[in-house]
């Protein structure tokens, strides 16, 4: 009841969106236009598929990591202990997300064209370990520390690229309504992971829900690889954009400059 006060009064109350006059704000039909031309660009489109493997992930570290801990347990087997090891496994994969995020926050704020090729090492990271969860043994085995290290040094970078994606190459009369639109894909994510999770889990092996997730990576990794293409093949023929990246170079550095002094 309090989010709910909150939704409908204060945030209504301070944005900007809701103090424009009626004749101002935008119609459903006008919104689905937006979600149309977002589309078009290579970097939010890669941002959406980032939000839907980000979300995506946290069903894959909370319940498949649990049935695939039980999943080594035998009829008199101790749950409480075999949920304490899953518990500890996931704490280790979100520890290694939470101190990695800083950095590739720093990256995507400093680099430019250097940001398809840290996403791309990201989605290898996140695949690969997904990937690893078949070759553990056991979940006290080294290979399954190993694989949840691995998977959350490629996770971590997944919410922080699709944010940063979503933000720096939308204008901001549309930000908020595609920041919607990152939101949605990553509710998607999160169904997706749930359902075919589900199914591979009963019906093909029990590390199912991890190679999905490495699929999708892989996935999502050569749709970047094909924007990072075409956006160098850009550069390298069109002058305009070379003028661009050295303009925004000279901005960053003299933001730099001005911060130290």
């Amino acid at each position: 009841m309090l989010g709910l006060f909150y939704t409908l009064f204060c945030i209504k109350a301070g944005n900007e969106y809701y103090i424009r006059s009626s004749g101002d704000r935008r119609n459903f039909k006008e919104m689905v236009k937006v979600a149309k031309e977002s589309m078009k660009s290579p970097e939010i489109t890669n941002g959406y598929t980032a939000a839907f493997l980000a979300r995506g992930d946290s069903i894959m570290l909370s319940l498949y990591l649990v049935l695939w801990t039980y999943s080594f347990s035998g009829p008199d087997a101790d749950y409480d202990e075999a949920f304490s090891r899953s518990s500890m496994l996931s704490g280790i994969s979100y520890a290694v997300i939470m101190l990695t995020c800083i950095i590739y926050g720093r990256y995507y704020e400093r680099k430019d064209l250097s940001r398809a090729k840290i996403m791309i090492g990201m989605l290898a990271l996140a695949a690969l370990g997904a990937l690893l969860i078949n070759f553990a043994s056991s979940p006290s085995a080294y290979m399954a520390y190993v694989a949840l290290v691995v998977l959350g040094i490629g996770m971590s970078g997944l919410l922080t690229s699709s944010l940063y994606l979503v933000n720096q190459y939308s204008t901001p009369e549309s930000r908020g309504f595609i920041t919607g639109i990152q939101t949605f894909f990553g509710v998607v994510g999160i169904l997706f992971q749930t359902l075919v999770g589900a199914v591979l889990y009963e019906w093909v092996d029990r590390c199912g829900p991890f190679n999905y997730f490495a699929a999708t990576c892989l996935i999502v990794l050569i749709i970047t690889v094909i924007i990072y293409r075409r956006n160098k093949q850009e550069l390298r023929t069109d002058p305009v954009a070379q003028d661009s990246l050295i303009e925004q170079e000279t901005e960053r550095r003299e933001d730099e400059e001005e911060a130290i002094s």
